[in-house]
């Protein structure tokens, strides 16, 4: 006897391009993080990325603390292993998320350091990204 509650139709196979992306966002997300961690755990480490830090970002548009930097690089950790475990779960809302906390990144690093190779290399990953994100198979896993 079937389940009522259970619907076929639902029980889509993960794409690939979705499992990819799921697991790079938490590994990604996950990496950052302990990086972030060790980052405040050591005054040198410390010390070292706010020289560097300051050299990257005087072509910026902005100006922003190496504190403000770190806890947005917290909130962009966190906001990936999640947007990572909810596509890998099949939420629509996370394949959105995604999107738009990477466009948010990429403007981000556009006011910080400028038209710089960084950010320039970004953009072909976010239109990767994007493109498998938005795929028919994909949009039929998580659009159920």
């Amino acid at each position: 006897m079937s389940d009522p509650a259970f619907d076929e139709e639902a029980a889509l196979p993960r794409p690939l391009s979705i499992s990819v992306i799921a697991v790079l966002l938490v590994l990604y997300g996950l990496a950052t993080l302990v990086a972030k961690i060790v980052l405040l755990m050591s005054p040198e480490i410390y010390q070292g990325t706010a020289d560097l830090t300051g050299a990257m970002t005087s072509g910026g548009f902005i100006r922003l603390g190496l504190d403000l930097q770190i806890a947005y690089g917290f909130l962009a950790s966190l906001v990936m292993v999640a947007a990572g475990v909810f596509l890998w779960r099949g939420r629509n809302w996370a394949r959105w998320l995604a999107l738009g906390w990477m466009a948010l990144s990429l403007g981000f690093t556009l006011l910080l350091v400028g038209p710089v190779i960084s950010f320039y290399l970004k953009i072909p990953l976010f239109l990767v990204v994007a493109y498998f994100l938005t795929t028919r198979k994909a949009s039929a896993f998580l659009g159920r």
